[in-house]
Parts: C-alpha cells; structure tokens; sequence
C-alpha cells in the first residue's frame, strides 16, 4: 500500500513537467504547421 502511495506522489510531482513538455510540443507542432504555410505562400508567389 506504501508503494501505491509512494508512487502516486511521484506521479504527481511529474505532472508540472509533463504539462510544460506537451505545451512545449504544442508551440513547435504550431511554429512548424505556420512555417509551411508560409513555405508554401512563397513558392506560389
């Protein structure tokens, strides 16, 4: 029982890191999709 417990603090612990590396992946997917449209709104000009 100690080790659910144990492991349920870890976990939470986790979680501010976990949230800052999936908004950290939401701004590079973003920054990437805008950078390829620009890609390709310069190739059409």
């Amino acid at each position: 029982m100690e080790n659910i417990f144990a492991l349920r603090v870890r976990l939470m612990e986790l979680t501010p890191t976990l949230d800052l590396a999936g908004l950290c992946l939401v701004v590079v997917i973003h920054a990437g999709v805008l950078a390829l449209r620009l890609g390709i709104s310069l190739a059409r000009a």
